[in-house]
């Protein structure tokens, strides 16, 4: 005597076994792009802001994780699959917590990165000049932004930078330069406690991420 399970028609064996094999590969796909991802922001955290590693590092990233957002996709559409049945609940999760992942990583690489450079600007920057303020607009993220207006050696410079207060146009500061390059972004005074809120959450939340998917992934 048979039973039903012994008359499974071969056409669903046949289109069961693609499916599987497509949502192998981009499994795969996504571990290996959680990969190239923290990769690169461990290159963009330890080399200089937009230095051509920095901007390597960028690329690799981003390229990754669009391909991982489409493997991610494809993860989504096919479901668990196997006895129980396709099921888009697990694959779902695991494809937000890796791209959680990703964004806390990119939160650590960026945070740490930018903190190195204003770091460095801190230390270089050790002449006093009068700066003439124009063109505050206010910025709900870091407060004001204003364009910074100095002479160095008889030379006009211009950068636009974070101010303590939205002046009025002709309203004067005095800022810190680097006297080797002038041209450079002067120092306001800003604090760097929001760079080190983004290294935080990248430091504490790309293993959390990692570790809880790695703890509910479908088909480990």
């Amino acid at each position: 005597m048979t039973s039903p399970q012994d008359h499974v028609p071969s056409t669903a064996v046949r289109t069961a076994a693609p499916a599987g094999y497509a949502r192998d590969a981009a499994r795969l796909l996504v571990h290996a792009v959680t990969g190239v991802v923290l990769a690169s922001m461990v290159l963009v955290a330890a080399d200089g802001w937009g230095s051509g590693r920095w901007r390597l590092g960028c690329a690799a990233a981003g390229t990754a994780a669009a391909a991982g957002l489409v493997a991610g996709a494809v993860r989504v559409v096919l479901g668990v699959g196997g006895r129980g049945g396709p099921g888009r609940g697990a694959p779902a999760g695991s494809a937000l917590l890796a791209l959680m992942g990703w964004i806390t990583a990119a939160a650590f690489g960026f945070g740490l990165s930018a903190w190195r450079h204003e770091h460095d600007l801190d230390l270089h920057a050790t002449l006093m000049v009068r700066a003439t303020v124009t063109d505050c607009r206010t910025n709900d993220d870091s407060g004001a932004l204003c364009v910074f207006h100095w002479l160095a050696d008889g030379t006009g410079h211009s950068a636009r930078d974070s101010a303590a207060d939205d002046w009025p146009d002709g309203h004067q500061v005095t800022v810190r330069i680097d006297p080797g390059h002038p041209d450079s972004p002067p120092v306001t005074g800003r604090g760097y406690w929001v760079l080190w809120v983004a290294v935080l959450i990248g430091a504490l939340g790309t293993p959390l991420a990692l570790v809880v998917r790695w703890a509910l992934e479908p088909g480990r």
